[in-house]
């Protein structure tokens, strides 16, 4: 069980509500288009692969004969966009979550989707842990909750003892309030709400709006929600799960981190789901293609969609004729010219640089780091936050947001002792000193400055036997808004024809169900415009 399901379990132990149903009764009459509406999607993520799943659910569905031709380009070799594993010790075997790791039963798109895919939803690796917590929240100085690591119920309901004991109502309060917002969320995949035009609507029509404009800080305030348990519990969740303090993250994602029951992930990785829903999509899939340019025709009304390294005297590298173009990435990383230029382009909003670490290593979390005794049990994964009382950045001495031990690999094929495998979340690359103090294997020190920064590179196989790094634009920083992108950029806002942007949802929830849900919106109201039209 991840630390992050057991922390679920311990806190909500609530039953979420399912999915909308898309299904439409088809008329007998059905009207013929002649040419398909061309749709050029940029993005292979999330959003970028439920835009065409359900481009072309609903053309199926639609009762007018709506005939659509569907192009993805993505920039990289593969399907996912931040949904990624990676092969431990090169090995097939032992996929790694290196990009967003767990979904959970309020995300119908996907749920019904890993369900309809017939995808493994067991998980992907279980743990083999000797330790007696399963995860523990340190503030710097000490754990200020430490969860225990037994299946047993009776332990279970101890540690929500422990919870009431030391937080009062506060973990009841807070249940019930995430409870409320995630039947309020659900609205946003039903009609009258769905399909939405503009997100600020959405959002108010889902009674949503009154957490934005607050902070997770503020918000826990004026919902009495004691100041321990906000920073304790809450902020060492915005922290694992977005790498804010919650006096800088706003109200309603400050929520999200706490709407996690029923985790759960694909086994073998998530980017499954993404894969899947293009190849079922009968779309033309172009890897390893960045966009460069987006050109409209004034004369003929179509877009053409111009690809790095494309040149004039090669005729299968022309530009395409497009009458619809959905950008499926954050605008101001796409790098992408426009011609003519878009009348009203999304702001730029700061990304989280995350630095992800996985490696794997024969030593256990040192007791001295967390100045315990020797023969003191460290939990399994730590989660972190701020001693109480402190709240801004400057506050903030962690080397790390998280660590958690994601399973242990028995000796034999890889190593002739057991291998722990890690996963560190944390602002910067780590460094081989805070990971020789944080295992307890020794460091040698050299007389030179650049001692100070050798990175994990400079460990011997003997402490880290293995180890990937990657740095993510992995969210927004979710500062309090009202506001957010346009999701028509190009166009008439009541024509299926123009430019389209998916990543504006990302300010307001971002996950890898918000994302697909933005798609599935955008392509709800393309469909709609051709059946229109």
């Amino acid at each position: 069980m991840s630390p992050l399901r057991s922390l679920i379990l311990l806190l909500l132990h609530i039953s979420l509500l399912a999915g909308a149903d898309d299904s439409q009764i088809p008329l007998a009459q059905t009207i013929s288009i002649r040419q398909p509406h061309r749709v050029a999607i940029i993005g292979g993520g999330a959003a970028g692969t439920s835009a065409a799943y359900h481009l072309r659910k609903f053309a199926n569905e639609s009762s007018v004969d709506v005939r659509i031709d569907i192009a993805l380009f993505e920039a990289s070799a593969r399907i996912g966009g931040r949904t990624t594993t990676v092969d431990v010790f090169d090995d097939d075997g032992l996929p790694a979550e290196l990009g967003a790791s767990i979904f959970v039963k309020a995300n119908p798109i996907l749920c019904n989707s890993s369900l309809d895919f017939g995808l493994d939803l067991k998980g992907f690796a279980e743990k083999n842990i000797r330790s007696d917590f399963e995860w523990g929240i340190w503030d710097g100085t000490k754990f200020v909750f430490k969860q225990n690591a037994s299946e047993s119920r009776w332990l279970g309901y101890w540690d929500v003892i422990k919870l009431i004991w030391k937080y009062g109502t506060s973990p009841i309060k807070v249940q019930r309030l995430t409870q409320a917002m995630i039947a309020q969320f659900l609205k946003m995949y039903q009609e009258p709400v769905f399909p939405f035009k503009v997100l600020q609507e959405a959002v108010e029509q889902a009674e949503l709006m009154p957490f934005m404009p607050l902070t997770g800080q503020e918000l826990m305030r004026e919902k009495g929600v004691s100041e321990r348990f906000a920073n304790d519990i809450i902020q060492a969740s915005t922290r694992v799960n977005y790498a804010q303090n919650l006096a800088q993250i706003h109200g309603l994602e400050s929520l999200v981190c706490m709407a996690t029951d029923g985790a759960m992930a694909v086994e073998g990785g998530n980017w499954q789901i993404f894969d899947q829903m293009a190849k079922r999509a009968d779309v033309t899939i172009h890897r390893s293609s960045l966009v460069t340019t987006v050109m409209r025709d004034q004369d003929s009304d179509k877009y053409g969609v111009q690809v790095e390294g494309d040149h004039e005297e090669n005729p299968k590298l022309q530009p395409e004729d497009f009458d619809t173009v959905i950008l499926a990435a954050p605008y101001q990383f796409a790098n992408i010219s426009f011609t003519p230029l878009l009348p009203s382009p999304p702001e730029r909003i700061d990304y989280v640089s995350l630095h992800v670490t996985l490696f794997t290593s024969p030593h256990s979390l040192s007791p001295a780091f967390f100045g315990l005794e020797d023969q003191s049990q460290v939990p399994s994964s730590v989660f972190t936050t701020l001693p109480l009382g402190l709240s801004g950045e400057h506050h903030d001495q962690h080397k790390f947001f998280s660590v958690s031990t994601l399973r242990t690999i028995p000796p034999g094929k890889h190593s002739d002792k057991p291998q722990h495998l890690y996963k560190i979340f944390s602002s910067q690359p780590l460094k081989a000193r805070l990971l020789a103090e944080l295992y307890g294997f020794p460091f040698f020190y050299q007389s030179d400055e650049s001692s100070t920064e050798a990175g994990i590179s400079t460990i011997d196989k003997e402490y880290i036997s293995w180890y990937h790094e990657k740095v993510w634009h992995s969210y927004p920083y979710e500062i309090p808004r009202t506001t957010f992108a346009d999701i028509k950029l190009a166009g008439d806002s009541s024509s299926p024809k123009g430019i389209w942007y998916t990543s504006g949802i990302e300010s307001f929830i971002s996950t890898m169900e918000t994302s697909a849900l933005m798609g599935r919106n955008v392509a709800k109201l393309i469909v709609e415009g051709l059946q229109n039209g």
